[in-house]
């Protein structure tokens, strides 16, 4: 359900999964049972906002992530606004919220009111990384070596070898700037992530005069991430330099 338990200030709130029909994630989560939780807040206001507070307070340091009742901007259900639903964004992830999910996903893909237009214009517009789950394996991975760039045609081919150290699987998160320097903590860096090679294809224009910047990163099973590799700086230009 969408609401752990009662709260003093909203004791006329209806079902919760606590009081109402046994539920205990709380419990399951401090037993190491689960990773996360997805409860249903398809909700307004005074029924949502304090119940995110609630759901944080009792994860035990896990993932929760709320799921957004997108469904319920069609005028037949609720005819709720697109800033009904951006404002639960910006709740969740000020308080502590590990992302978002919503039902139906037919709402989303639909672009009612707008919806699918402001959350890859503005809300997802860069890639994100998976959160660590540090709670089963903190271990740190050792950093790739610095990125290769080759130029193919009307890609830039980027590339670079797996740590020696590293026997288990890992993934990988490849930053750039258009500047001297990345800023890995900027979300605008991150090129993309989540990649199980050690090559990626950038298309560039032909015609195209500037030069970039890239780093790689290593992440465990756990997205656990390493130290970016040492900055690779690369001048793309028609002209021999």
């Amino acid at each position: 359900l969408g609401k752990y338990n009662r709260l003093e200030r909203g004791p006329n709130a209806g079902s919760t999964a606590y009081e109402s029909v046994l539920q205990d994630p709380k419990m399951s989560m401090e037993k190491g049972k689960q990773d996360m939780i997805v409860p249903m807040m398809y909700y307004l206001h005074d029924n949502f906002f304090p119940f995110v507070d609630n759901w944080v307070e009792n994860c035990n340091g896990r993932l929760v992530v709320p799921g957004l009742g997108a469904y319920r901007m069609d005028k037949s259900e609720a005819d709720w606004t697109v800033n009904d639903i951006t404002d639960q964004i910006d709740y969740s992830r000020y308080y502590g919220g590990a992302g978002a999910t919503f039902f139906r996903c037919e709402n989303v893909l639909d672009n009612t009111k707008g919806l699918y237009n402001e959350l890859k214009d503005n809300y997802y517009k860069y890639p994100a990384q998976l959160f660590p789950l540090t709670w089963l394996n903190d271990r740190v991975p050792v950093a790739p070596g610095e990125i290769r760039v080759d130029r193919e045609g009307d890609e830039l081919k980027l590339s670079w070898q797996k740590p020696s150290e590293e026997k288990e699987d890992l993934t990988y998160t490849v930053y750039y700037s258009l500047t001297d320097s990345i800023d890995t903590a900027a979300a605008k860096c991150m090129l993309a992530t989540g990649i199980r090679d050690t090559v990626l294809y950038l298309p560039v224009g032909p015609n195209e005069e500037r030069g970039y910047s890239f780093s790689v990163s290593a992440s465990t099973r756990y997205h656990i991430e390493s130290q970016p590799s040492p900055e690779t700086y690369y001048y793309l230009s028609r002209f021999p330099k």
